[in-house]
């Protein structure tokens, strides 16, 4: 009788400790697993902190690509309008311009915008100047050295 008890005894203590044993290995793999995220997490905020600091500061695409209030110092943009389009060109303001151009609303909507874009066309007209539907665009728009940026910057 002593031996059947010490032999569960043993059985026992053997399953507590393997149930301990899984349960510490599946601990360890969430911690991993929460510890991949948070990097993944830190790393889409730094490309997305590195592209708001290009359209905001070395391409400027809100400069053309929003309402500006030039009645203020060097004419900050229209809180509100921030991609939306409508910056008008003419002769009057820039020399050469043949007529009058409106900058393009660039923002993610799908009907106003180019939420109907894909990467690449977004990319093409860009770097090339030729919209979704094959339009080119008027050199106004900087293709032609924003296709000398690095392709992570783009």
């Amino acid at each position: 009788m002593q031996k059947t008890i010490a032999f569960f005894t043993v059985i026992f203590m053997v399953l507590v400790a393997a149930f301990f044993t899984a349960c510490n290995s599946h601990a360890s793999k969430l911690q991993v697993s929460a510890s991949q995220n948070s990097m993944k997490q830190d790393s889409l905020n730094k490309v997305i902190a590195k592209g708001k600091y290009l359209v905001l500061h070395v391409a400027v695409c809100l400069h053309c690509h929003s309402h500006r209030d030039f009645t203020k110092y060097a004419g900050p943009e229209i809180p509100g309008t921030e991609g939306g389009g409508g910056e008008k060109f003419d002769n009057t303001e820039v020399a050469g311009i043949p007529g009058i151009i409106y900058a393009a609303n660039i923002t993610p909507d799908s009907a106003t915008g180019i939420g109907t874009w894909t990467d690449k066309e977004i990319l093409r007209a860009i770097t090339q100047g030729i919209t979704k539907n094959g339009d080119t665009l008027f050199p106004i728009m900087p293709y032609y050295a924003f296709n000398k940026l690095a392709k992570n910057d783009l």
